[in-house]
């Protein structure tokens, strides 16, 4: 799942017409196939280190304003995933290789 973060990323390397391995090479990286895998992770995910969004954001000239919005908009819809209520249940196995979903027990308030 991409982050609209990642995504804005991204757009902005297709804007400026660049290629992952182009971009790695922008921001130091040697092993090129590294930074190339680095850097598609973290448009297709958003998995990604402090060092290289500082090193990205340069390279793509994206200013701190919009990382700070960007990653605020996804912490929040990323909070209201979290939040959302869920029915606990269980994984039984019946016999090899046949399972059943069964609802978890509730605790019972018994004061």
């Amino acid at each position: 799942m991409s982050t609209h973060l990642a995504e804005h990323f991204k757009k902005r390397r297709l804007e400026k017409g660049l290629r992952p391995a182009e971009v790695a090479k922008m921001v130091g990286y040697s092993n090129i196939a590294k930074g190339i895998r680095r850097i598609e992770t973290f448009e297709g995910c958003g998995d990604i280190t402090n060092d290289l969004l500082v090193k990205l954001a340069a390279a793509l000239e994206i200013d701190e304003e919009t990382i700070g919005r960007l990653s605020e908009e996804d912490l929040r819809e990323w909070a209201a995933w979290a939040n959302e209520p869920i029915k606990p249940y269980m994984v039984v196995r019946l016999i090899a290789a046949m399972y059943s979903r069964q609802l978890s027990p509730m605790k019972r308030n018994t004061a």
